[in-house]
């Protein structure tokens, strides 16, 4: 071989290697990076021109991510519930002192002393005051319960507008990872962008992911 073909094949393996270790700096820079799935680089050679890369692998489980994606919508779900419900008891709770229970005993108690002493003024205003308290108690809960419930639409709809655009995104990122199949380096990261939205839509909704032979996948 003459000395154009060693310079040729060395220039190659030096190129090819460079590739590698981009990648493998890749991979430590993103280690801790949230969705950043790693790669692994194959070699071959290839006779007579030396070394080349023949596939950058993205190290990924799909049934693994299927698991947490049920596993995300159910922390996601309980932690919704949890928080409603919490507010909702702060409304209702007697024991720290935040429900009906002072207010209606302190009605009912009110009608014992008008009993025991029918022609006291007092006590007759005593029924009314108290009567006055439990009813702005009641009105003002139910306030509280009508802000929660406003608060909650909202919510949903701001959900439902965020949805939409997850699924927006996905859907272009199919349409990505179909054009770019063959340049693995782009396809990876369309994959990474892919999964990392589909993780943050299982946090609004149950969904049940599909992967597809050409990697891309139906929600």
């Amino acid at each position: 071989m003459s000395i154009f073909g060693l310079l040729s094949l060395g220039s190659q393996a030096l190129l090819t290697n460079q590739k590698s270790v981009n990648i493998t700096n890749e991979n430590i820079a993103n280690q801790y990076s949230d969705g950043y799935a790693r790669q692994n680089v194959s070699l071959q050679d290839i006779v007579p021109e030396g070394v080349d890369i023949k596939r950058i692998e993205r190290v990924f489980d799909n049934g693994l991510f299927k698991r947490y994606l049920n596993l995300n919508q159910e922390v996601s779900s309980d932690e919704t519930y949890t928080n409603l419900l919490s507010e909702i008891e702060t409304m209702f709770n007697d024991i720290q002192g935040t429900g009906f229970y002072k207010n209606v005993n302190k009605f009912f108690n009110s009608f014992s002393d008008v009993a025991i002493n029918p022609d006291d003024p007092a006590a007759r205003d005593a029924v009314i005051s108290a009567a006055n308290q439990l009813v702005a108690k009641i009105r003002d809960t139910y306030n509280n319960m009508t802000k929660v419930r406003d608060e909650i639409s909202l919510s949903i709809k701001d959900n439902v507008n965020k949805v939409n655009n997850i699924i927006k995104h996905i859907a272009q990122l199919n349409k990505n990872i179909k054009a770019f199949k063959f340049d693995e380096t782009r396809l990876n990261n369309y994959l990474n962008q892919r999964d990392a939205l589909l993780k943050e839509l299982s946090s609004y909704m149950d969904i049940k992911v599909v992967y597809r032979d050409d990697n891309t996948t139906d929600v």
